[in-house]
């Protein structure tokens, strides 16, 4: 098999093009802490509450429970980032609960600020919903709401 000839300047060569490339690794690696990472999710609450964002929350939280439809307080999630659903005990004519004590455990839901947008976590899941008619705002930073 015939040999091919090298160039006797190629070790040099070689020697430059991988100080090039060091160059190039050292300018672009800072360069990679410059861009923001995604946005952590943080705290929210309701900024600016409407039927829309009642009716958006009342929707998710409805179907993240597949229950019925529920009603939520007007003021949900505006002072407080949590929402703790306890289902409601039957009770007969006297107001007196049927089947004794209920075992049924809360629910239990945060309102979070992903980039722009508001979404409900249902804690239990894990799963999260965009709420897309609804407003919200980062609660401070080490605030307890």
């Amino acid at each position: 098999m015939p040999s091919v000839p090298v160039p006797h300047n190629a070790p040099q060569r070689l020697s430059r093009w991988a100080g090039v490339l060091l160059g190039l690794m050292l300018i672009a690696l800072p360069a990679c802490r410059a861009w923001p990472a995604a946005a952590a999710p943080a705290p929210a609450i309701i900024t600016h509450p409407t039927a829309a964002s009642r009716t958006d929350l009342e929707r998710a939280v409805a179907r993240a429970l597949g229950a019925a439809p529920v009603r939520l307080a007007d003021d949900a999630l505006t002072h407080d980032s949590q929402l703790i659903i306890a289902r409601a005990q039957a009770r007969d004519a006297h107001g007196l609960p049927l089947n004794g004590r209920e075992l049924g455990r809360p629910q239990h839901f945060r309102l979070l600020r992903r980039g722009s947008q508001c979404t409900l976590l249902h804690v239990e899941t894990g799963r999260s919903r965009v709420l897309a008619h609804t407003t919200c705002r980062v609660l401070p930073s080490g605030h307890t709401r």
